[in-house]
């Protein structure tokens, strides 16, 4: 326990540092809204807010587990799953499309992470997938994935 608070402190640390660095970027305003000096800030910042959460999270365990007998997690088998899942996602991204292979995706690790919880997978769904269109599509504009064959069709016809 004690190694997962210097590890996320480690990492608070190192992006509060960068953070700092990624201040000093030059603004270039050749996109129409966003510059390239966006895109670090906002994922240094996102690292900072969830290291710092990590932290105090881990310190709390500590804390409550002090008097009692650490056990081992046996989640291999969980980590192997998700591994794989990640690169199945990768791999069929492309072929698939976005509107195809995300939803398979977050459906995937959702009955991974909380098996018990399958009404709220059809909403987290749908808000995961609207929330990653919009960030993406509209706010940085970076296309994705549409697909091959019938899979580019349908996202055409969706609108993507």
């Amino acid at each position: 326990m004690v190694g997962q608070i210097a590890i996320s402190l480690f990492i608070l640390v190192v992006s509060c540092y960068l953070y700092v660095e990624a201040m000093r970027l030059g603004e270039f305003r050749a996109y129409k809204e966003v510059g390239p000096d966006f895109w670090p800030k906002i994922v240094l910042f996102c690292l900072i807010v969830l290291s710092a959460a990590l932290t105090l999270s881990n310190v709390i365990k500590w804390r409550k587990s002090r008097d009692k007998v650490s056990e081992r997690e046996a989640g291999w088998k969980r980590v192997f799953i998700v591994v794989l899942l990640a690169m199945a996602y990768v791999y069929f991204l492309k072929p698939l499309g976005f509107i195809i292979a995300s939803p398979l995706f977050i459906i995937g690790m959702m009955l991974l992470i909380m098996p018990a919880r399958k009404k709220v997978i059809p909403f987290a769904v749908l808000g995961i997938m609207v929330m990653i269109y919009i960030i993406f599509s509209k706010l940085l504009f970076v296309p994705l994935p549409k697909g091959f064959g019938v899979f580019h069709d349908i996202s055409i016809m969706l609108g993507l």
